[in-house]
């Protein structure tokens, strides 16, 4: 025979005490529209008689209820019409309909009780204990129990706040360097719609900063788009409007402040030897194709591929065309290696990820796990008045930049310094300006009038041109 905890009885009791507490609080605006109004329970029913302000998250507490409610019919389906069955469905139901009211108020069972030691041990006694010994009948209910324990409320439904639990730069750091990223870490994985330009705000003496912001599980950066002033004091605020995957909000907003310094990191990276590949202006794995009037600046090959078309109408000048020759099969060694290398490069990375148009980058390392766009704005790289200053963006598969986009070099940075890592291809829209030099694992795609100053390399796949103009960058 089946047996209940004390709890079980304590709910029976707490879910008939409570409801009379909570109706007055409800205030009939919005008419019932679920998929639990039933003559058998019309407790369901009429806690639908108030406003809601969170419709998508009332939704999906509904769509976890219908879950719940599906898993407990078919665990106990062998016990139906039993005395056992009957008692524990009505007291599931009671658990199920005191949480939806506290739903809609907003509240949990632990808002509802005296903040005394002896009464918040049972809060926690009564919320694991409903759920181990209303659910779970049997031992195939266990991950049930599991998913409703982790949370003070019912049918898996997270309510617990997060919270900030780490900042970089630290609070109150100073001599913070000027090419620093902020980035916050919060106590679970966020909702990265909620955590944005909005949510996520940076001031000095009053004023905005303008900056992009990256969220990623329970991280998240902000990375400003003209790089931080000397010997000045900065505050980041992570507002309330952020929340995790249920929709529960940050309890309260959290700030932090600190300084910079008069210099950039001392992490500059080393430069990227390209060896034989150094002189080519394009190198393909299969083919290299071109329609109209290209014009190459620099050697142009292809190996272990041999095909070479559109050349003319396309003009090669200071280089030659190399097509599975001796020293293309070199270049596409060199390009392995350099592949390699930039790939590998691991000091001090500055997280980025999809669109980085209207940002300033100061020199260094620059990672993102997935596709990179340059299409809301130009890009500009900033060397901070040092000609050696070496910029590396590891790209784990696409790059894209919309048509009429720009790369832009200010303050000493050079084309010839700028590494762009492809995890898969790379595609530059018609009438783009771009700078630097593409290392593609697999193809490279020109549209019509882009222009590179740099080169365009690719390990495995093709390199496509369409009236297009590509240079070498100088020294």
């Amino acid at each position: 025979m089946k047996k209940f905890s004390t709890a079980a009885v304590a709910l029976t009791m707490f879910g008939t005490m409570l409801p009379s507490v909570f109706a007055a609080a409800f205030v009939p605006t919005v008419p019932p529209s679920n998929g639990f109004i039933q003559t058998e329970d019309p407790e369901w029913s009429s806690a639908h008689q108030t406003s809601i302000s969170d419709l998508a998250g009332h939704r999906q507490y509904h769509r976890d209820a219908v879950s719940i409610l599906t898993q407990w019919y078919a665990i106990n389906a062998s016990d139906r019409g039993t005395m056992f069955y009957n008692f524990a469905r009505r007291i599931m139901l009671q658990e199920r309909n005191l949480m939806h009211r506290l739903y809609h108020m907003g509240l949990t069972i632990e808002d509802t009780l005296p903040t005394s030691t002896s009464n918040s041990s049972f809060s926690s006694s009564f919320s694991s204990s409903v759920s181990s010994s209303v659910r779970s009948s049997s031992s195939s209910s266990s991950s049930m129990t599991s998913s409703s324990s982790s949370s003070s409320s019912s049918f898996g439904r997270d309510t617990v706040h997060p919270s900030l639990v780490s900042t970089s730069p630290s609070a109150q750091m100073s001599n913070v360097p000027l090419n620093s990223v902020i980035s916050v870490t919060f106590s679970e994985t966020m909702k990265g719609s909620t955590v944005t330009e909005t949510t996520f705000v940076v001031t000095s003496n009053g004023n905005r900063i303008g900056g992009r912001v990256t969220s990623n599980g329970s991280t998240a950066t902000f990375i400003p788009n003209n790089g931080f002033m000397p010997n000045t004091m900065y505050t980041m605020t992570i507002m309330t409007g952020a929340s995790d995957l249920a929709g529960n909000t940050i309890g309260r907003e959290y700030t932090s402040s600190f300084t910079t310094g008069q210099n950039v990191s001392n992490t500059n990276q080393s430069s990227v030897t390209l060896g034989a590949a150094s002189t080519f202006a394009v190198l393909a794995g299969s083919t290299v194709t071109n329609t109209g009037p290209t014009s190459v600046s620099g050697d142009l090959g292809v190996s272990a591929g041999t095909a070479v078309t559109g050349f003319a109408p396309g003009v090669v000048s200071n280089g030659n065309i190399h097509s599975a020759d001796t020293l293309a099969g070199q270049a596409q060694s060199a390009l392995t290696i350099a592949y390699n290398d930039l790939a590998g490069r691991s000091t001090a990375p500055v997280s980025v990820a999809g669109n980085l148009g209207g940002m300033t980058l100061a020199p260094g390392l620059y990672k993102s796990t997935s596709g990179i766009e340059i299409s809301s704005g130009d890009l500009t790289f900033d060397a901070k008045g040092d000609a050696n200053a070496v910029f590396i963006i590891q790209i784990a598969s696409t790059l894209n930049v919309s048509a009429g986009r720009q790369v832009r070099l200010i303050d000493g940075a050079k084309a010839a310094n700028i590494y762009w890592q492809v995890g898969t291809s790379a595609n530059l829209g018609s009438s783009s300006i771009f700078k630097g030099t593409i290392l593609a694992d697999q193809s490279i795609s020109l549209q019509t009038s882009a222009s590179v100053e740099g080169r365009l390399l690719a390990r495995i796949g093709a390199v496509t041109m369409q009236s297009n103009t590509i240079v070498v960058p100088a020294n």
